[in-house]
């Protein structure tokens, strides 16, 4: 469980920066090129990747 914890907490992190980039990037007005919103989605893909796996171990210990 401690692995899934931790992957788990590495996803939050990662959706956590995510976001504040996104606030960063409004508050300047900074527009980008679409490959970099490709390489967001990817990254914010395995954030949220990270969290499914720890609900569905915690699940799985449910039993």
């Amino acid at each position: 469980m401690k692995k899934a914890t931790l992957i788990g907490l590495v996803g939050v992190i990662i959706i956590t920066l995510l976001q504040v980039f996104y606030l960063i990037r409004n508050l300047t007005e900074d527009y980008s090129i679409p490959a970099e919103y490709i390489i967001q989605n990817i990254i914010g893909l395995a954030g949220w990747c990270g969290i499914s796996y720890f609900f569905i171990e915690l699940y799985k210990r449910q039993k």
